[in-house]
């Protein structure tokens, strides 16, 4: 497995990268390069939702995991605009930077939550750039959940992301993101 990382430096953000890829023997048949795919996380979570499923996409594309503003190690003062507030609108545009700096004309998504809402606004802002999109469980809107349901996890949120924060071992902060 081929793995690099980095960041893309943009005018609002300093924007986590990383791309895996399997390798392949000399003389191996095979593309002479991977179409890529960008796989994209929901809010509050990081690249590592993907690790696994990077592993095995990447036997087939060359596969770019990327932090979104203010998450992970995207986290920056450099990630927020001046009023404080960035948009689905910008984050889909941090994607196609991503892909500029690592040189990809055009790419694949997946995205996961607010990943497929950042997913399908930059196949819609950049159709020239995006092949093809997955879109898994966006939600621009919580209509459609039951009350109870919505309020327990609105509760529960801010609860598991403190416990995370305050956790003292490596284990409690990935069970804590993992709940969350």
């Amino acid at each position: 497995m081929i793995k690099r990382t980095g960041f893309a430096e943009t005018a609002q953000a300093a924007l986590y990268y990383e791309v895996w890829e399997k390798s392949v023997p000399a003389g191996a048949d095979g593309p002479a390069e991977r179409t890529p795919l960008v796989m994209l996380h929901g809010n509050g979570e990081d690249h590592h939702i993907f690790d696994r499923m990077a592993e095995i996409m990447s036997r087939k594309f060359r596969v770019i995991l990327m932090d979104s503003r203010g998450h992970g190690a995207s986290r920056s003062g450099a990630c927020l605009k001046r009023d404080g507030m960035f948009t689905i609108e910008d984050m889909a545009g941090d994607v196609i930077e991503v892909l500029d700096v690592l040189g990809k004309g055009e790419a694949a998504l997946l995205g996961f939550s607010d990943g497929a809402n950042i997913a399908l606004e930059a196949a819609s802002r950049f159709p020239d750039r995006i092949t093809a999109v997955a879109a898994v469980s966006g939600n621009a809107l919580p209509w459609g959940v039951t009350p109870g349901f919505f309020l327990t996890v609105q509760a529960q949120y801010p609860l598991y992301w403190l416990r995370e924060r305050l956790a003292r071992s490596e284990e409690t902060k990935r069970e804590m993101r993992r709940k969350r």
